[in-house]
């Protein structure tokens, strides 16, 4: 991922300093054919333990048929890592949020199953940041030449500047729900690449179908919050709401 990220500095640097963007042009036009050829377009996302990647523990897959304009949602839960782990920066609560349909309490190995046949069935897949979720595929013999998205708004843009997932749902996503769930922070995606680049995929004013709306939930962060709260040394969200203490069991969680 770093020499793709690396690669696509250069070309962009290159650009702007020539101000000659046709090969970054290039670049976005060919991944954009790709979405616009696509039927069915699987967004996923992963949640770790910790910020070096190392355990799944929670997976997210949004699907949307451009032919039925239907939208198939799942969130897994990964049952071995519940109560192993806590968030620094967003509120654990954020984990039952999923808006989109019902969470699902499942092994690795049966949530990795499951998304290894949806991509199975869809014509092209996306994510929004790579970062780590290639080397889990792989583990579990899941090959996928997703596009990643976060890259796609650098290449429109023609910016070295990566835009964050709590900034891209700020800025495209339509009701913000919360985010760092696997579940919601798929959605969104596809939410966002309608938005940037409906009209030119076939995918104009998309909106993923809420079952359970937590835009308004008092326990609920904004993307904008917990993007500051990283930006200060990376220290903890604290508040009268939300303190250090692990949460022992998602089961324990409350809303």
């Amino acid at each position: 991922m770093e020499d793709i990220n690396n690669e696509l500095n250069k070309i962009i640097r290159k650009a702007n300093k020539q101000q000659e963007f046709s090969e970054v042009n290039l670049l976005l036009d060919d991944n954009l054919e790709k979405l616009k050829n696509a039927n069915t377009v699987l967004s996923f996302d992963m949640e770790f333990d910790n910020r070096f990647g190392n355990n799944v523990v929670e997976i997210g897959v949004a699907i949307y048929n451009k032919e039925t304009q239907e939208t198939y949602s799942e969130h897994f839960i990964i049952e071995e890592q519940i109560g192993n782990y806590k968030r620094n920066n967003t509120p654990m609560e954020h984990k039952l949020m999923f808006a989109h349909g019902e969470s699902k309490e499942v092994s690795l190995k049966s949530a990795m199953k499951s998304l290894s046949m949806l991509m199975k069935n869809s014509d092209v897949h996306i994510i929004y940041a790579d970062k780590d979720k290639r080397k889990h595929l792989e583990k579990h013999g899941i090959e996928s030449e997703f596009l990643n998205v976060q890259n796609l708004l650098r290449l429109n843009s023609s910016s070295n500047q990566a835009t964050p997932l709590t900034e891209a749902v700020q800025l495209f996503g339509k009701k913000e729900q919360p985010v760092h769930n696997a579940g919601n922070d798929a959605a969104v995606t596809l939410e966002i690449i309608s938005e940037v680049f409906g009209d030119k995929i076939g995918m104009e004013k998309y909106e993923s179908p809420v079952v359970t709306d937590y835009s308004e939930h008092p326990k609920k962060v904004s993307g904008e919050d917990i993007k500051e709260s990283r930006k200060a040394n990376r220290e903890p969200f604290l508040n009268d709401k939300y303190t250090q203490q692990e949460v022992k069991a998602t089961r324990k969680i409350t809303l």
